[in-house]
């Protein structure tokens, strides 16, 4: 200041600098800033970096310890890839969609498809109805030019109340059946009187149905829940459209077992108890136990010991089948004949195979 003494520009009020003064060769001065701080227009001042051009930041600009700058957009914008600038949510890359992108008022891009397309679960591509879960078809799927689907089913199979499962019906070509009786022992096993019509058993390809004598259908496990836990659970019979000599030979290979299965399940819990639907000598509908049901129709005596209970099957008609034993059964059948004044012949189911039991007991035991 004495106008005489030649020094470093920087020296003089720290070169105008507010805070780091660097001399030139040229005789000027630069001016720098710490970390924190960014130099100023007038490149002089180090001021906060938000303080210049707000950073650069099209919205909020926010500095952090370091002397970043931190862009923020309002709640409908996002940060463009430049860090600087804020857009629309579908303004990059689509929202992320692979069609229609709408923006919403809480900044998250809404993904929407055409008619005849669908969301997949990332909420961002659109596909055709029938690649997600089949369209909630049980079997074919056909996606629609309006939209939604259509199911349709092979030819072996309906299509259900729901329009999206395909089912079998007992009553379908493809089934086939296999009829079961019981029959009474005679001497070398020849086929006796029947004693009980058993339930008919009808194989689909998948399901196994029972058909009572009125000509109701359940499934089997309906009628019979223990019917899986008794056997080996099976696969399908066979595919659809396979010639009948294959469909018969694997009714074969089932009725037999699954006649002594039926055999067992109807009689083995109470035995002879079980009350059965039959009609009296006058054709009316009365329920009587099964024992009873059986010495009606055996035609003879059958004093104690009695007779072996044979369980007979005959695979469906249309495969030529004749009626063979599928099982002999351990319980015996014993009937007792007695002689009432005024009225005839009586013949009662003797239950404990008893020699010197009386009529009292029978009826009432």
């Amino acid at each position: 200041m004495d106008n005489k003494t030649c020094v470093d520009p920087c020296a003089v009020n720290n070169g105008g600098c507010t805070h780091v003064c660097n001399s030139l060769k040229d005789g000027g001065v630069k001016c720098t800033c710490p970390d924190k701080l960014t130099l100023g227009k007038d490149t002089y001042s180090c001021v906060n970096p938000c303080s210049v051009n707000n950073g650069g930041c099209s919205h909020s600009c926010k500095n952090d310890n370091n002397g970043t700058v931190l862009c923020e957009c309002p709640v409908k914008l996002v940060l463009n890839g430049d860090m600087r600038s804020c857009v629309l949510p579908c303004n990059i890359g689509h929202g992320g969609c692979s069609h229609s992108c709408l923006n919403t008022p809480d900044g998250k891009p809404k993904c929407t498809c055409p008619r005849n397309l669908v969301l997949r679960m990332d909420n961002a591509t659109c596909v055709d109805p029938c690649v997600i879960n089949n369209g909630g078809c049980s079997h074919v799927c056909s996606s629609l030019k309006d939209g939604g689907v259509n199911c349709s089913c092979p030819d072996n199979l309906t299509l259900g109340p729901d329009k999206y499962t395909c089912e079998e019906k007992p009553t379908d070509k493809t089934s086939v059946s296999c009829g079961c009786r019981l029959r009474l022992e005679v001497d070398g096993y020849k086929p006796g009187p029947v004693l009980y019509e058993l339930p008919t058993l009808v194989y689909g390809i998948v399901n196994t149905w029972v058909k009572e004598s009125d000509g109701t259908f359940y499934k089997v496990t309906e009628k019979y829940p223990k019917w899986n836990g008794a056997q080996r659970k099976r696969r399908a019979a066979y595919p659809t459209s396979i010639p009948m000599l294959h469909k018969c030979f694997d009714v074969y290979t089932k009725c037999s077992g699954d006649c002594k299965m039926l055999a067992r399940l109807n009689i083995a819990a109470n035995r002879l108890l079980t009350n059965v639907s039959s009609t009296n000598g006058f054709g009316k509908p009365v329920h009587k136990s099964l024992g009873q049901e059986m010495c009606d129709h055996a035609n003879d005596l059958l004093p104690p010991p009695g007779k072996r209970i044979i369980a007979y099957y005959y695979p469906d008609p249309q495969c030529g089948a004749r009626e063979m034993i599928a099982n002999v059964l351990t319980y015996r059948l014993c009937c007792s004949k007695f002689s009432l004044k005024g009225i005839g012949h009586l013949t009662v189911w003797n239950k404990r195979c008893d020699e010197k039991i009386d009529l009292s007991e029978l009826i009432i035991g």
